[in-house]
């Protein structure tokens, strides 16, 4: 009888009868093809494994039945984070809360699997489903899939953490005994001890492992712009100074940046390391006023993001990709770095982010923990004890910061979109609780007291994410000041803004001087420094709000603008919002004061709490007196307002041609 008139049951049994375990296939003998183990190897007692690779029908019902699962864990999650808002938040609050959080499933227990991503030449890519490698099709839900192939026995000590662990330990020690010549062996120890813990741009055990095998996550141009990111850190150092003499100061680790960075995107598609180039550009470029060549590299970066799906969760797609444990590692990590890092630059340039956190999205979560107990001991930082790092911490707590700032720009910072200001103090509100409830979930390893300061500044990474919790305080309350104050309950509730305002600029002010007393001007971050330039943005508007002038909020103004200029060689960025303070300074008479000096040393810096009556006295000042600095330079000065869009003082990007320099030879 031909296939075509055989029974339907008897083309499933011969069919089901195709999947034979490897045991099974040796011997020879028939295979019942039962999933995990088949008959025959259950009675013997054997290892039972499938050979036959999974069909992507089959690979598909999996993802389909992990997304489902996951599903069903976030709305547990939801369900408890909801019954614990409404013991904090009135109804309002919540939901305009729930309304700028996270996006989660709703109305069935599962959301059907994410279908944007595609295997390309063996490597994941986002398509949507207008793209030309996307053709829509209806559901097959009669489909049966076949039996599994199980994964590779793993005992508990080799898990896929135990192995990420294992590896990272392993690399530190080689990194030890390795002989890297200087100034290259202290550029990176410092782009690792400065730039890493915060960020997290570069996964540190791949990289020291790919440079000597020159592995998948290593290249050239990744290897100089880590080294052209941290020559600011090493001029300060003499003898740093002289072995960077033959490298032209450090500018040839820049130019070969460029040049290797573009000559990796144009010849093929994109790589992991070229995301990280771009992140590191990004920085370097906005901290040298180059915004426009920041703003550029971040976008490249975003895009690639994309364009290889690292928006998406890589763990459902791990066995059809191909994917080690180590990757999915790296793809977290380096998502959840371009998402921070892209709502720090827009804070800087007064822009909207666009990188979003959905359910689809990585989990903000580290397998590799091992940078959380090592030790901390910047080069050249004179009786710094050894510090515990904490860096996997300050790395998560911060990615959950940005997350709240994300909704704070949108929210209150859309330039294209008008809000009341009822809706104002609605969300204002909702989001405070949110970001009370990510302090009081801090550790308190990660928590500087500013009532009770060490007598060494904790590692920067940590200085400077608590000036950045104090910095996004700012951010939420500030707009209500600015507000017209037409309504009743603004009114009412104006001096619970202004307090949160000026003792978060109090706070900021402490932690910099602290950090500046402990590891000098010169290894100060632009994070830090936006920072201290929004404080003063406060200190400014008591100053231009008091009904006479204030001598706690001039001496606070005046710290500020001292710590601004201390740090102007480093960063050309704020020049022209130093210009902008200094400006209003004059028109408010109080040049005679001496606003600033040209000592680099910081001003000693009076420790006053939020309760006292100084900080206060422009909380019953009419809303009509306000001058308020909004975003980053972005003063409103009637008809100078176009000197705040001026590129003048940004300098020409250093590009140069598409040529790869080798190494001099620094003997």
């Amino acid at each position: 009888m031909s296939a075509a008139g055989r029974p339907l049951s008897s083309l499933k049994s011969e069919r089901g009868r195709a999947f034979s375990c490897e045991n099974c296939r040796k011997r020879k003998v028939k295979c019942d093809g039962k999933n995990p183990i088949c008959s025959r190897c259950s009675v013997r007692g054997d290892h039972c494994q499938y050979g036959l690779p999974p069909t992507l029908s089959y690979t598909r019902a999996l993802e389909h039945k992990v997304a489902e699962l996951e599903a069903r864990i976030r709305n547990l999650e939801s369900t408890s984070q909801v019954h614990e808002a409404t013991s904090h938040n009135t109804t309002d609050s919540r939901e305009a809360t729930c309304t700028n959080s996270r996006p989660e499933s709703s109305g069935s227990p599962g959301i059907p699997p994410f279908k944007a991503l595609q295997i390309d030449n063996g490597q994941l890519t986002f398509h949507g489903a207008t793209s030309f490698f996307h053709l829509p099709r209806k559901p097959n839900h009669d489909a049966e899939p076949p039996p599994s192939m199980p994964l590779e026995p793993s005992s508990p000590i080799e898990s896929g953490k135990d192995k990420l662990i294992n590896s990272a330990w392993k690399e530190r020690a080689f990194e030890q005994i390795s002989i890297t010549p200087e100034p290259m062996k202290s550029l990176l120890r410092d782009h690792w001890t400065w730039v890493s813990p915060l960020f997290n741009f570069v996964y540190r055990p791949a990289f020291t492992r790919d440079v000597k095998t020159q592995g998948p996550y290593y290249s050239p141009a990744l290897h100089n712009t880590i080294l052209a990111h941290s020559v600011r850190w090493a001029k300060a150092d003499p003898a740093m100074a002289k072995s960077l003499e033959p490298y032209d100061g450090g500018a040839h680790f820049y130019r070969q940046a460029i040049a290797t960075i573009f000559d990796d995107v144009r010849q093929g598609t994109g790589k992991i390391p070229d995301i990280q180039a771009l992140l590191l550009l990004s920085a370097q470029a906005i901290g040298q006023g180059h915004r426009t060549q920041a703003w550029l590299y971040l976008g490249m970066a975003i895009r690639l993001v994309e364009d290889m799906g690292l928006n998406i969760d890589s763990r459902a797609y791990a066995v059809t990709a191909r994917l080690t444990d180590e990757d999915v590692e790296i793809r977290n990590r380096l998502f959840w770095s371009c998402y921070a890092w892209e709502k720090l630059l827009c804070l800087y340039l007064g822009r909207q982010p666009v990188v979003l956190a959905t359910h689809a999205s990585p989990p903000s979560l580290l397998l590799d923990d091992s940078a959380e107990i090592e030790v901390w001991a910047p080069r050249g930082i004179e009786d710094y004890p050894p510090t515990q790092s904490h860096a996997t911490s300050c790395f998560i707590n911060m990615c959950s910061l940005s997350e709240i700032l994300h909704r704070i720009l949108i929210q209150m910072y859309d330039p294209f979109k008008s809000i009341s200001e009822e809706a104002m103090m609605t969300y204002a509100s909702g989001e405070e609780a949110n970001l009370q409830r990510w302090w009081d979930e801090l550790p308190d390893f990660l928590k500087m007291s500013i009532e009770d300061l060490p007598l060494h500044c904790p590692p920067s990474h940590i200085a400077t994410l608590n000036a950045m919790y104090n910095m996004v305080r700012i951010q939420l309350h500030r707009p209500i000041l600015c507000a017209a104050g037409v309504s009743e309950t603004l009114k009412k509730n104006l001096e619970h803004h202004v307090i949160e305002c000026s003792s978060s600029a109090v706070n900021i002010l402490n932690i910099f001087d602290m950090y500046s007393r402990t590891f000098g001007t010169g290894h100060v971050q632009t994070a830090l420094i936006y920072c201290v330039y929004t404080a003063a943005s406060i200190f400014l508007l008591q100053v231009q709000a008091a009904n006479q002038t204030s001598a706690t909020a001039v001496s606070r103004l005046k710290y500020c603008i001292n710590a601004l200029e201390s740090v102007q060689a480093s960063f050309p960025i704020i020049n022209t919002a130093i210009k902008l303070i200094e400006r209003e300074v004059t028109r408010l008479n109080l040049d005679g004061d001496q606003p600033h000096s040209s000592s680099t040393e910081p001003l000693e810096l009076p420790r006053l709490s939020s309760e006292d009556p100084t900080a206060y006295e422009w909380a019953a000042v009419g809303p009509d007196s306000f001058l308020l600095p909004q975003q980053w330079g972005d003063i409103v000065m009637g008809d100078q307002t176009d000197a705040l869009y001026d590129d003048s003082f940004f300098l020409t990007a250093d590009m140069h041609p598409s040529s790869y320099y080798s190494y001099p030879d620094s003997t």
